[in-house]
């Protein structure tokens, strides 16, 4: 168990493969998979929106050619969506994983996902209509999860110059994945 990542993580997979059996796990990752693909297709099929070349795994990354991105991000936002937002290229995602597959309590006949695919159909075409608007890019949700968010503003400066000083290749996405491997 040695390498960057808790063992935490192995431990857990280990306990839930163990709880649910291989049948249990393969049906849960065939449901998953199923999640994946739709979202691929339907996302590739919203007006205004492309895919971030073609995932394999459980990121979906989606961008748009003829609306800011960020403005998306905001009305999905709105609508009470977490939406990771990337840089460089200018992106938002959607990650698979259990909560996509759950029931809606309002609705037990739609699943997470399909409201999300419902909110978002409906905001990238309210954008269609209206660009030109420009959205926020927001730093990942590192310093709000300290619950130091009043404060970011005096720490995000320092650590910019410390990047800085050591010469650090510093792009958004580094500080987007906990367990990037690049050195920053």
């Amino acid at each position: 168990m040695q390498g960057s990542r808790s063992g935490a993580l192995m431990a857990t997979a280990w306990t839930t493969l163990m709880h649910n059996g291989d049948s249990g796990y393969r049906a849960y990752a065939r449901a998953m998979g199923g999640v994946h693909a739709r979202l691929k297709k339907e996302i590739a099929a919203i007006p205004g929106l492309r895919l971030m070349g073609n995932p394999d795994a459980c990121v979906v990354a989606f961008t748009s050619d003829e609306f800011n991105i960020y403005v998306l991000a905001d009305a999905l936002s709105a609508k009470g969506w977490e939406v990771p937002r990337l840089q460089r290229p200018a992106c938002i995602h959607f990650c698979v994983g259990g909560a996509a597959l759950q029931k809606l309590k309002e609705d037990p006949t739609k699943t997470v996902v399909d409201k999300y695919l419902e909110d978002l159909k409906e905001a990238a075409a309210t954008c269609m209509a209206t660009r030109g608007e420009k959205g926020k890019v927001r730093v990942h949700a590192c310093m709000r999860g300290w619950g130091f968010r009043d404060r970011a503003r005096d720490v995000w400066p320092s650590v910019l110059t410390t990047c800085r000083r050591r010469k650090a290749w510093l792009a958004s996405t580094a500080w987007q994945v906990p367990y990037r491997t690049e050195p920053l």
